[in-house]
This record gives structure tokens, sequence and C-alpha cells, in this order.
């Protein structure tokens, strides 16, 4: 069962929160599709503020990350010819598997050593491989890097508002650390 908490529990819990011992999170999932689904109106109507510039960046790291793949079909495209007839649709698939399965998991190090092993394993391969693959591994950080981002984003915005806070409540965590962590009721 999720505890309510009011406005004066909430400014209790913001000098924790500055103060490391407790913790705010929230799912990538959720903190991706608030910015992609909830006007910004609404947002600055509830919140107090804007969010218009977290907005912009998710929607075009989002539209970013399948036109950098869209590309990467382009390139296969001009590089396998009829060949590409297989492969496309190949890559898609994988796409989508490792961005629908991974996306919203792990941190930031990972995703950049993923890219970074594409890239060394690129320097290896012909134009032909190594582009694609770029291409391919520089989409999947985008994506990767869109959940990040937003649930960085989405933290900062309910941990300054209480409105913000309140209206997301099903979907946070606040976690307490040291002498508050028996105490169930961040306070």
């Amino acid at each position: 069962m999720q505890h309510f908490i009011n406005e004066a529990e909430f400014n209790a819990l913001q000098p924790k929160l500055l103060a490391g011992t407790a913790q705010l999170s929230v799912p990538r999932v959720v903190a991706r599709d608030f910015y992609l689904r909830v006007p910004n109106a609404s947002i600055r109507a509830t919140a107090g503020q804007s969010a218009l510039g977290a907005k912009i960046v998710i929607w075009v790291g989002t539209t970013g990350a399948i036109l950098v793949m869209l590309l990467c079909a382009a390139v296969i495209i001009w590089h396998f010819a009829w060949s590409a007839t297989l492969i496309v649709p190949l890559t898609g698939i994988f796409w989508t598997l490792v961005a629908g399965l991974t996306g919203d998991q792990g941190t930031f190090m990972f995703g950049t050593l993923a890219l970074l092993a594409a890239g060394a394993l690129a320097s290896l391969l012909p134009t032909g491989f190594a582009e694609p693959l770029l291409l391919l591994a520089f989409s999947l950080w985008i994506h990767r890097g869109v959940y990040l981002f937003a649930q960085w984003r989405l933290i900062k915005l309910v941990s300054s508002s209480f409105a913000a806070f309140d209206m997301l409540i099903e979907h946070l965590e606040v976690t307490l650390h040291g002498a508050d962590q028996g105490d169930s009721r961040p306070s």
C-alpha cells in the first residue's frame, strides 16, 4: 500500500533528500512517458514551473534514436544492395529487442561502455560493416540516454514541488538511509 504524505511531511523530506539521507526514485518508463504525454501547460499549472526544455530534449532524443536507426537501415541498403532485404529487418528486430529489453535498465556507464565497445569493434571491421554497427550502437545509446535524462529531470521536478510529488506519488519510491531507516513515513 502506498503511503501518501502531506505538504508538511514533504517539506521535512526535502532536507533529507539534499543531505543524501533519503533518496527518491521513479521508474524510467514512467518518467519518459510523463514528458512525452503530459502537456507543458499542465506541468506548469501543477508544479509551478515549466518543463519545456526537458520535453524538447526528450522528444528530440526519442525521434533522434529512430532517425539514426533509419539512417542505419539506409547505410545497410547502400552497402549491401539486395542482401539488405534480409539484413535490414533483422537489424530492426535486433534494435527493437535490445531497446525494449534494456532501454530503461542499467546505468549511463553501461550504455557508454557498449558504445565504446562497438566503436572498438567497428575499427577492426570493413566500412560496410563498421558504419551500420556504429549507427546501431549510437541509436541505442541515445534511446537509453532519453530514459536516464527523463528520470533525472522528473526526480528533480518532484523533489522541488509538492504538487508534482503528490500527482506522481503512486510511481515514486522514497528510501530513507541511516537513522531514519526504521521509520516507515518520510518525516
